[in-house]
């Protein structure tokens, strides 16, 4: 691809981008949510509820904006809780990233994991 065609292209982006910030309504936001099921097995054992995982988002890439940021952590149902009665896992929808802005981060990247945490009582047998 020649420079002329890469200004084009990205000339083109920049247009769509605009285009589409300007059909999003002030104020309006959007989430990436996560939730999880209970694990189970192949062998009759009893499932390990989804309370017993918990994860720490974390935004790796906010687009430069400084507008996008990552959800809470959520412990498992054996940590002390965060706050009062966050010690569920993921079993409701839980905020993995987040803005308030939309318009303004139209057309960007972000990059966001999370660190997973499984814990279960001593006594549940180990799996394959």
């Amino acid at each position: 691809m020649n420079a002329k065609a890469r200004l084009s292209v990205a000339t083109a982006c920049s247009l769509l981008a605009a285009a589409i910030a300007a059909q999003i309504p002030a104020g309006a936001a959007w989430a990436v949510l996560g939730s999880a099921s209970d694990f189970t097995g192949t062998a009759g054992q009893a499932p390990i509820s989804a309370a017993h995982l918990g994860w720490k988002p974390r935004l790796l890439n906010d687009g430069d904006t400084g507008l996008v940021t990552e959800g809470e952590k959520v412990v498992t149902v054996l940590d002390q809780p965060t706050q009062p009665g966050k010690n569920v896992g993921p079993v409701d929808q839980e905020l993995l990233v987040s803005t308030y802005d939309s318009a303004e981060v139209t057309g960007g990247a972000y990059t966001v994991n999370a660190g997973l945490t499984l814990r279960t009582p001593a006594e549940v047998a180990a799996g394959s």
